[in-house]
């Protein structure tokens, strides 16, 4: 069964129709397939747009917020002691800055996991160590948890064990 022998009795009954009918029937088709285009197209697209102009105020309301709230954020990490960017670990911090004030040959027996770690300092100047646990304490936010310190027969010289912590995220 094709196309052409399905309409066949319609095309046919339609040739039979008076001419002002044929008018009527076409203008009643061309009327539904405006209302079909209309209902399928053009309402859903309007309802859209109705949506877009409710949502995009305030989505640019939340937008702006959420600017003003990153640069205070910006302001806080910029001010913040422990430092911005990528977060190195607590022990390459410490094995950093140990680096940095000529202490990195006296540290021994490291043992570290996710918020602490505990080492020994041999034969290190006292002084030297206490300014490096401030610049630990005021840069980095590395706290001393426990320090214990043996003098050396050398004066202003010991051997310490300590546990520092990070400052929590």
């Amino acid at each position: 069964m094709t196309l052409a022998s399905i309409l066949a009795p319609v095309t046919q009954r339609v040739r039979l129709m008076a001419p002002r009918d044929r008018w009527l029937l076409l203008g009643g088709g061309m009327l539904l397939t405006v209302f079909f285009i209309h209902w399928m197209l053009i309402a859903p697209m309007r309802q859209e747009l109705a949506r877009l102009r409710e949502n995009v105020p305030a989505d640019r309301a939340k937008l702006a917020k959420m600017q003003v709230q990153a640069g205070l954020l910006a302001s806080v990490r910029a001010s913040s002691p422990v430092g911005t960017g990528v977060q190195e670990s607590l022990r390459a911090t410490v094995e950093k800055t140990a680096e940095q004030r000529g202490l990195r040959t006296a540290l021994r027996q490291f043992q570290d996991n996710a918020v602490s770690v505990q080492f020994s300092l041999d034969d290190v100047e006292a002084d030297a160590l206490l300014r490096w646990l401030e610049e630990l304490s005021s840069r980095h936010g590395i706290r001393a948890r426990n320090v214990q310190m043996e003098l050396l027969p050398q004066a202003g010289w010991v051997r310490a064990t300590l546990v520092l912590r990070g400052s929590a995220p």
